[in-house]
């Protein structure tokens, strides 16, 4: 029976030095690594990264410099502008994302950020698997191996593609570390520090990627959790009960102070996700609201059972994920299952061999693995209708990316489990009675018929690497008297061997093989900076690229870096409604919502169009409503604003559709009926990303229209005192002038920290 107070060697806790140090060390060497291997390469490449995220990015980093921190939280150049309060892809303010270093220079200093965002957290990422090996129990040497080699498998590589996505997988490891560590226990000195740890490592994930990556961490320590309570119960070990309950306690502390801290965000991104659409990708299609993801569009994006040889022998995968794993590291990760507790008559006679570390430790690893195990088969489109019915297990729609948990979970049991399996060697019973040299034979034979039949051109190169690595896997399984420095050293040739093929074959992309470079996008930004250079406005009003010129959304984004701003664009989910009305904006909701300029191809020009150049032309829109307007009449109280604008065709945008629900006490409805009209001056005085200042000379009651998103945190004050705004149009802020004459109005979102806006 496994019991906490076994005779086995305690797990390694180190001097407090060496705590911080160490891991530092394998963040410098992981960081040098890249710096050196991708240098002259970029891994923000493709659309999402390159036009999309660089956009964002790029105005974040001028809107913090300008404005202050919190300035960051709404995008103003896409979708008629976008609140990030509730952006499920990412938060702005996340320190490592570089937001606040200052406003980048061009497009491409925005791209050479993105890079050395996703380098700095593959280095975080090597650190976090060192500190989750020495957790586990695992010696320095090894545990350094670990960290160095983990950045190298192409799981991890497909996640560096997307610098969000690559930010929080990063913190996956220390928040397993940092649970592991509770469990193992020690008092309450030790105790609070890990616990801290936690929470910031958790806290950190939410806020750089709260999808995925947030799925995979609390799915991994909630199963984790669950199956080592489950050993302790079948070994009814009554001081693991005891471990287990002290244990669960800090969990639950730190959980609690997690949500404390993340729950203000999480809150607006829940119910931004329960008003969405996502799309499925290719497979075609999108969700609503809080739909589950079809069967079929999982499937899509999911390995057919005879795709198992890619576990075994890597190929170029495209998108997100990739089950390469390397047959030693699955053969060595399953020796956690071995007997690695020694015995006390063991350690009487002199037995060098640690084995598995003690009881907390081995429990945790073989949770993990059991873990990393059905993460690697969820990669399988057999296990689809299966995850629709798992809670936060459905949230993955590519079924690929569950291999990206796998390699966390399974690359730091690899030296615990050559520890284990050494000892059967050194305890002088003979291996071939044992199964694992026979398991280690047909993961040979697998990996070496999946890597020939692979078709791949370096497959001699990589069957060499095979052979090294189960070379080292065979020595730890026949050698009886192993030093520390021949473990190493065969840890060291496992792990390498196995990254060595995709380290050398993986994908590549030449810097100026990102998108911004593209002919397409060199030429969006020529035509925008011309063009921008020559109109007035830009601060005032909208444009629109039309869907017939070529890659229309994408360049959007191109010309959102010059100043010009949009009611199309975007990544990732979107409010339904907003998509619905926006999308395919009908003339009258074009003009309402300030689209005064629209880029055309020649095919489609029309009289009075003006040539921008050869296949492009400049359609001007003389109705579009400007930032900010003074509306008299033309309120319309409506059940659904946004249905009744989309029906509402050619008609006058001279308007504001409402809810009963929105409109404040004191809005008088009556005085605001009829026809609308401009029926006031606006002397517009700062016109600021979070600020407005304005003089208004109001013929009579009506409504200030600021034509932005409210989900921004608008705020005003009328004549210096406080005056509440609210939502018209869908996706606009309305402010309500009581009569006629002069008016002095502020108007603000959150800007600094300190000082105001």
């Amino acid at each position: 029976m496994l019991t906490d107070t076994d005779a086995a060697p305690p797990a390694p806790r180190g001097r407090p030095w060496a705590q911080i140090l160490l891991p530092a060390m394998v963040f410098a060497m992981v960081f040098g690594i890249a710096c050196l291997h991708y240098q002259g390469q970029t891994l923000a490449r493709g659309p999402d990264q390159a036009d999309m995220l660089l956009a964002f990015f790029n105005e974040a980093s001028h809107a913090i410099e300008e404005e202050g921190l919190l300035a960051a939280m709404y995008t103003e150049g896409v979708r008629a502008g976008e609140s990030n309060w509730s952006n499920p892809n990412y938060h702005m303010l996340y320190p490592l994302y570089l937001n606040w270093a200052g406003a980048d220079a061009s497009p491409a200093a925005t791209l050479d950020r993105l890079n050395l965002v996703i380098v700095l957290h593959l280095a975080l990422l090597g650190a976090g698997a060192y500190a989750l090996a020495r957790a586990l129990g695992v010696r320095v040497v090894p545990a350094v191996l670990v960290g160095l080699a983990i950045p190298w498998f192409p799981a991890v590589r497909s996640a560096a593609g997307w610098p969000h996505i690559i930010a929080g997988m990063a913190w996956i490891p220390w928040v397993l570390a940092a649970q592991v560590a509770l469990y193992r226990g020690s008092g309450w000195r030790l105790q609070v520090p890990r616990a801290i740890g936690l929470v910031m490592a958790a806290t950190l994930l939410a806020h750089a990627h709260p999808a995925q990556n947030m799925v995979f961490a609390a799915w991994a320590s909630a199963a984790v959790w669950l199956l080592v309570c489950a050993q302790v119960l079948a070994a009814r070990d009554r001081d693991g009960l005891r471990r287990l309950a002290r244990s669960s306690g800090w969990l639950a502390l730190s959980a609690l102070l997690v949500l404390a801290l993340c729950w203000p965000w999480l809150r607006e991104i829940l119910a931004f996700h329960g008003r969405s659409i996502r799309w499925l990708g290719e497979v075609g299609g999108f969700v609503v609201g809080d739909q589950p993801v079809p069967v079929h569009a999982l499937r899509y994006h999911a390995l057919a059972p005879a795709d198992a040889g890619q576990l075994v022998a890597f190929r170029v995968q495209p998108g997100i994920g990739n089950a390469y794993l390397g047959a030693a590291v699955l053969v060595a990760a399953l020796g956690v299952l071995s007997r690695g507790v020694l015995s006390r008559n063991m350690l009487l006679r002199g037995m060098p061999s640690p084995g598995l570390p003690a009881a907390p430790e081995t429990r945790c690893a073989r949770a993990m693995l059991a873990c990393g195990l059905l993460a690697a088969v969820f990669c399988f489109a057999p296990l689809a209708p299966l995850l629709t019915a798992l809670p936060l297990a459905n949230k993955v729609r590519e079924l690929t990316w569950w291999s990206c948990l796998a390699v966390l979970l399974l690359v730091p049991l690899v030296p615990l489990g050559l520890q284990a399996l050494q000892r059967h060697a050194e305890a002088g019973s003979t291996p071939w009675r044992s199964p694992w040299p026979w398991l280690g034979l047909a993961g040979l034979a697998f990996a070496t018929v999946a890597t020939v039949g692979s078709g791949v051109a370096w497959w001699p190169a990589a069957l060499l690497a095979l052979g090294l690595a189960f070379a080292a896997l065979a020595w730890t399984l026949f050698a009886r008297h192993g030093q520390r420095g021949a473990f190493a050293a065969a840890c060291a040739l496992l792990l390498f061997a196995t990254v060595w093929t995709p380290f050398r074959h993986n994908i590549r992309f030449d810097y100026h093989d990102a998108v911004l470079f593209h002919p397409d996008r060199v030429q969006a930004h020529a035509d925008a900076a011309a063009l921008a250079a020559r109109l007035d406005g830009l601060d005032r009003y909208r444009f629109l690229m039309a869907d017939s010129v070529d890659n229309a959304h994408l360049l959007t984004h191109a010309w959102t870096l010059h100043g010009f701003r949009s009611i199309h664009g975007g990544i990732g989910p979107t409010e339904y409604a907003k998509y619905m009305l926006l999308s395919q904006a009908n003339p009258m909701v074009a003009a309402l919502y300030g689209v005064r300029w629209s880029i055309w191809p020649d095919a489609d020009a029309r009289a009075g169009d003006e040539a921008l150049r050869p296949g492009l032309v400049l359609r001007t829109h003389d109705e579009a409503l400007p930032r900010l307007f003074f509306l008299s009449g033309g309120l319309d109280v409506v059940a659904d604003p946004v249905e009744h604008l989309r029906q509402a065709g050619d008609a006058s945008p001279l308007r504001a559709a409402v809810r009963s629900a929105h409109l404040p006490a004191g809005v008088d409805v009556t005085a605001l009926a009829g026809p609308g009209r401009l029926g006031g001056a606006v002397d517009l005085r700062h016109n600021g990303r979070t600020r407005l200042e304005a003089g208004i000379e109001a013929e009579g009651p009506g409504l200030l229209i600021l034509n932005e998103d409210p989900a921004a945190r608008w705020r005003a004050t009328l004549d210096g005192r406080p005056a509440p705004m609210f939502r018209v149009n869908g996706y606009q802020t309305a402010l309500f002038i009581p009569g006629a004459g002069p008016h002095e109005v502020r108007i603000e979102r959150p800007g600094r920290l300190f000082g105001g806006s």
